[in-house]
């Protein structure tokens, strides 16, 4: 599990919402979750619209990713790409999951090539080519 220190400065609520997310839910990891993967991502677009000045400040972005690239291989297959994109999609949180992403391309690639129909790995692959 990944540890949260303060993702949301003083947030106790966000913090402990990030660490439910991480478990199983039906089966699947929270963030692959048809609903809070939407919410997830509303939240750091939200985040990431509303703070022009510093990717410092960015604190909740930056916890959700690194939660995604510890567990990339895993949550890439699941509707938690979404997340992934809209970080990629943000400049300002673009840095904190380019590399490790970036350093995926090829096996993105076979995802999507493997899985067609995933319109997630789709658009995740077309960002890396981009």
């Amino acid at each position: 599990m990944f540890y949260i220190d303060g993702a949301c400065k003083e947030s106790d609520l966000i913090d402990e919402m990030l660490r439910q997310v991480q478990k199983q839910i039906n089966g699947e990891i929270g963030l692959g979750h048809p609903d809070l993967h939407r919410v997830i991502k509303d939240m750091v677009k939200a985040e990431a619209q509303g703070n022009k000045t510093s990717p410092n400040d960015l604190h909740f972005s930056k916890t959700v990713a690194g939660i995604l690239m510890k567990d990339f291989e895993k949550l890439a297959l699941t509707r938690a790409v979404f997340i992934i994109v809209e970080l990629i999609e943000n400049e300002s949180t673009k840095p904190f999951v380019w590399k490790v992403v970036k350093a995926q391309s090829a096996l993105v690639a076979r995802w999507a090539k493997e899985n067609p129909k995933s319109a997630g790995l789709q658009t995740l692959l077309k960002k890396l080519q981009a």
